[in-house]
């Protein structure tokens, strides 16, 4: 456990600790030695607890920026319904050089100056916009369309709220019903939460000691601190050396072809560029099952067999010219299961859930 001061403001917590003094609107800065923009009436001490970790997932990761260990403070991105000129959000870019499907993500985050939990919020926001030139092509409320988002109460099922190391519920999960696709490309990911300062206090997000992309940005529309309303590096709006945003990302390389099995008795999904693939036993010994792994690529992709190390023992052939493929599957516990495809053309699409 780590003990700070917490600033008490819209803008951050840094630190150092700062002075805030407030004005008749209940809004005011100060500088000590930093400034710092609230809207608290007064300064509060706060404790830090390191117990922020994401649940136990059974999906893949395919991205992450774990928290960092040395700057354990969190920075303003929350959209305010009751204050909407402060309203401000932190993006932080990542690419994929093949397509990916997301099927979760994390989001750690910090809440003060009275706030308590997530559940407090009218509705959580998860969106990924295209990047344009450096920094997002789009923000809430302005510029392009994202290219895919999300809004839902904190109570959805997909939906799962955990403590922070704060200490409060600040801290998300959100797994997809519907997971989506991102195409190869630059991306910029936002989250945020719309929370009413009052009664809902504030809620920020937190950095990683990782070096990954571009430096994460901010932008507050309203121009309440005074940067514009265009975006802004993190690290200088803020005055912050860590140049990434802490979040994670499950899910897989999406695939790019399906074979089944003549009999039914398997079904393979792979992505013959990344070899990422899932095995999916249908029937006889160990079925119904699923199996996701990384294979490695022969051939061009018409060959896929198993990495070296692997428990489980894959080796998969592909004849894209006849239309043909066959091989087999062995789990780590022995069972073996076929797959014969004489027409993969006549292949079910998208790739099945094994039930009993």
């Amino acid at each position: 456990m780590k003990n700070t001061r917490r600033s008490i403001g819209i803008l951050m917590l840094m630190m150092f600790a700062c002075t805030v003094a407030a004005s008749a609107a209940g809004i005011g800065q100060t500088r000590t030695p930093v400034a710092a923009t609230s809207l608290a009436p007064a300064p509060l001490a706060w404790r830090f607890e390191e117990t922020g970790k994401a649940p136990e997932i059974a999906m893949p990761i395919i991205y992450d920026q774990a928290l960092s260990s040395v700057n354990l403070n969190a920075y303003v991105d929350q959209n305010f319904g009751d204050l909407p000129g402060a309203s401000s959000y932190i993006f932080d870019d990542f690419t994929n050089s093949a397509p990916w499907t997301i099927q979760g993500l994390f989001i750690p985050g910090q809440g003060w100056n009275g706030f308590s939990t997530l559940m407090n919020a009218s509705q959580l926001t998860w969106a990924v916009y295209a990047d344009a030139g450096g920094v997002p092509a789009g923000y809430p409320g302005g510029g392009s369309a994202p290219a895919w988002s999300l809004s839902l109460v904190p109570s959805d099922p997909q939906v799962f709220l955990t403590t922070g190391r704060g200490g409060f519920v600040s801290d998300s999960y959100l797994t997809l019903a519907t997971p989506f696709t991102l195409p190869a490309g630059h991306w910029w990911l936002v989250f945020y939460p719309t929370l009413n300062f009052t009664g809902g206090g504030q809620f920020g997000r937190e950095p990683a000691d990782t070096t990954n992309g571009l430096v994460g940005q901010i932008i507050n529309p309203g121009n309440y601190f005074g940067w514009g309303t265009g975006f802004n590096p993190w690290t200088s709006a803020l005055g912050l050396s860590q140049r990434d945003v802490a979040f994670t990302l499950y899910g897989h390389f999406a695939y790019n072809a399906s074979f089944m099995d003549d009999l039914g008795r398997s079904q393979l999904c792979v992505d013959t560029v990344s070899g990422f693939y899932t095995w999916n036993l249908l029937s006889g010994p160990g079925s119904p099952a699923q199996f996701t792994g990384v294979g490695k690529v022969l051939n061009g992709g018409a060959k896929i067999v198993s990495a070296p190390g692997a428990t489980d023992v894959l080796n998969f052939t592909i004849d894209k010219m006849k239309k043909k493929a066959n091989g087999y599957f062995i789990t780590g516990t022995g069972n073996y299961s076929p797959l014969t495809d004489k027409n993969t053309a006549d292949d079910p699409p998208g790739c099945i859930t094994p039930g009993p």
